[in-house]
């Protein structure tokens, strides 16, 4: 966990969910280790209902085409839009 709370600190905001506080330890209310992170807005999807559709749409998202403008490189992955 400390591995991928490392990564997602590294997320741009503007790119997707963004890491914001770690527990590592069981000593806590909750009883076991822990990670928050931001809202990234849209709806999960089971394994069975990913598609093509949804890939190149995701794909499109996050690597857009070579040559485009800097701004348009990275839009918000929860707003998949398919």
């Amino acid at each position: 966990m400390q591995a991928e709370f490392e990564v997602l600190r590294r997320v741009p905001p503007e790119l997707g969910t963004s890491a914001v506080a770690l527990e590592t330890g069981s000593d806590n209310p909750l009883g076991t280790p822990y990670m928050v992170t931001t809202h990234v807005p849209g709806r999960a999807l089971r394994t069975a209902d990913w598609n093509p559709r949804f890939a190149t749409a995701l794909a499109h998202q996050i690597a857009p085409p070579a040559g485009a403008p800097r701004s348009h490189r990275h839009r918000a992955v929860g707003r998949l839009r398919a």
